[in-house]
């Protein structure tokens, strides 16, 4: 059981845990023999996260354009929050997890800790939409993890992978051809708005600059009147 504050249960609610909690598209039924362990796993993962201390410049930028490191380091500095939002089982254990193989270097995004789950969890975040070939990268940090990293106590990691969006159908097709425990989820942040406010974003936009210059010219005035 836990003892949320006021802030922290207005956090959930914002970021609609009890709609999103235990819905993430995943493998995890023919990759987790031990049903204890899968029940656990379908629920420490959501649908969808709420990252609203993230600055997504755009997410319909080409997500090759982008400066993937400066806006990690970003994400990074802001850390504890998004240990957060992804759940308090969850221990921080590295960013941009370096793997040597053969001479040649490989990164994984980040690398969490799981209590209850007992293994290590790689998340990879991804700016624009899901493609299949994101999920056979994150398969080989977890083949690495597993044999580099993880002790014989513990349980195979699992992938956490998110997408600003994705096809479910696209992601269902392609997460039940990998061998390796994988989840799939969307995150949202500050600058997402939701369809049916699109329409108002002209008028809002409208409004601010008006309330702007309004403000310009009463400074303006005062000045001239001194």
């Amino acid at each position: 059981m836990e003892f949320w504050s006021k802030r922290t249960l207005q956090q959930h609610l914002k970021a609609n845990d009890y709609a999103t909690q235990g819905r993430a598209v995943n493998n995890f039924a023919v990759t987790m023999p031990n049903e204890k362990q899968l029940s656990r796993a379908v629920q420490a993962f959501k649908s969808e996260y709420l990252l609203d201390f993230v600055n997504i410049v755009d997410a319909n930028d080409d997500e090759e354009t982008l400066d993937e490191p400066e806006w990690m380091m970003e994400m990074v500095s802001k850390i504890r929050r998004f240990i957060q939002a992804l759940g308090s089982d969850f221990c921080f254990m590295d960013v941009k997890k370096r793997f040597i193989v053969d001479d040649e270097e490989y990164f994984a995004d980040l690398v969490f800790f799981h209590r209850a789950l007992k293994c290590m969890v790689a998340v990879e975040l991804k700016r624009g939409k899901f493609k299949p070939a994101y999920l056979g990268q994150l398969e080989f940090y977890l083949a690495c993890l597993d044999k580099y990293v993880k002790r014989d106590d513990e349980n195979p990691s699992i992938g956490l992978l998110l997408c600003h969006e994705m096809n479910r159908s696209v992601v269902e097709l392609t997460i039940g051809r990998h061998n390796s425990p994988l989840g799939v989820a969307t995150y949202r942040t500050a600058e997402d708005v939701p369809d049916q406010y699109k329409s108002l974003r002209p008028l809002l936009d409208g409004a601010k600059k008006l309330l702007n210059e309004t403000f310009s010219d009463e400074e303006t005035e005062k000045k001239a009147s001194t």
